[in-house]
């Protein structure tokens, strides 16, 4: 079942990074061109991705392992193949699609990788197609260097201002990590963070791309940086309960919060229900209340699944662009933040166990508060 799982997933993840490689091409552009060979090299992985899926559908457990095992190294040949075409005519616009593909497909080979983000970073550093690869590498700090070497290579304003708010983003999440266990250095984080924010607000502020600006992304993650940090007074953002009633973290003052940003697609979220049902059961008369907030569409719908899974806690409802998460910065589900009966910020990201030890801890404080 494991090893199901992970074929699976790096194929659905896979194909679609392979539809958007060749979204991207050029509708027409001669056999020998460098993008001709690129689609050449795509159809393979297409075949490859399918063949496999239907073999291993059929296939014994016992077969299976290896089955991933060879997958996996015929992947790593694509992506040293057209890491090799990409190096041929490094200086040529078509080899970027090509490089990113390998820098993708290639992702557990770390000189494949290296060589990979040295071609962007050298031969590439000036394309607007860089964007989306910066935005997708906004998470994590490992990629630091890459980013900042396009930054300082680049003579595009937009692509730079977009390397600062991915560098922003990661610096921030790696500020939230070590939040709890080094809040020094998450703190000297955090005001790092801040500062690339506010330079990408400023110096960038003209930089745009049809509807993209990274000035206006920024603004949310600016207002996280300097509100939602661990310690910080929880921000009193107005959001929108199920029946349509306004409503505001400060209305649960005097107990012990948790906020839980959720969808009903999100299966780590809804895995997280049962839990969720129980800790609400166990902490039934305490100073204690738990929101959930949903990213869902439908309004309705959400509605009725709450009704179903016996969600019997409060449920708010602000879409996927709502006010309360968009100004929040809330871009992955489930976000989950602990607050204390005066309203502080005391935990973030935890789940279950922890979780609710956490607010167990906090309900303690609270209770002797009022005695």
């Amino acid at each position: 079942m494991v090893t199901r799982k992970i074929l699976l997933f790096a194929t659905l993840a896979v194909t679609i990074g392979v539809a958007a490689f060749t979204m991207m091409m050029p509708a027409s552009r001669g056999e020998g061109t460098v993008a001709a060979k690129f689609k050449a090299i795509l159809e393979e992985f297409k075949e490859l991705e399918q063949k496999t899926q239907a073999s291993f559908e059929s296939a014994k457990e016992a077969e299976k392992p290896e089955m991933v095992k060879t997958y996996l190294a015929n992947r790593m040949t694509l992506a040293k193949k057209a890491l090799e075409l990409a190096k041929a005519d490094s200086k040529d616009p078509q080899s970027i699609e090509p490089t990113m593909f390998a820098m993708v497909i290639g992702k557990r080979d770390k000189e494949v990788v290296a060589d990979a983000q040295e071609l962007l970073a050298t031969q590439h550093a000036d394309s607007t197609e860089l964007l989306d690869v910066l935005m997708r590498m906004g998470g994590d700090l490992n990629n630091r260097a890459f980013i900042e070497k396009i930054i300082k290579n680049s003579k595009t304003p937009i692509v730079q201002a977009t390397g600062y708010l991915s560098l922003a983003q990661a610096i921030g999440a790696a500020s939230e990590d070590i939040a709890e266990s080094d809040p020094a250095k998450s703190k000297a984080l955090r005001l790092e963070a801040l500062a690339m924010v506010k330079k990408v607000g400023t110096d960038f502020a003209d930089a745009k791309l049809k509807e993209y600006s990274p000035a206006a992304e920024s603004k949310n993650l600016e207002f996280a940086l300097e509100n939602l940090a661990i310690g910080m007074t929880v921000p009193d953002t107005e959001s929108t309960s199920l029946d349509g009633k306004k409503v505001k973290p400060s209305d649960y003052r005097g107990k012990v919060l948790v906020l839980d940003f959720w969808a009903t697609w999100c299966g780590p979220c809804v895995a997280m229900l049962p839990h969720s049902r129980q800790m609400v059961a166990r902490l039934r008369g305490k100073p204690f209340a738990m929101v959930s907030i949903s990213a869902d569409d439908d309004v309705d719908e959400v509605k009725t699944f709450a009704k179903q899974n016996d969600m019997v806690w409060s449920q708010w409802h602000e879409g996927p662009n709502g006010a309360m998460k968009s100004k929040w910065n809330i871009n992955s589900l489930p976000s989950i933040f602990v607050i204390d009966a005066k309203g502080v910020i005391r935990h973030k990201g935890l789940r279950e166990d922890d979780l609710e030890d956490a607010v167990k801890k906090l309900i303690k404080e609270a209770e002797a508060e009022t005695k």
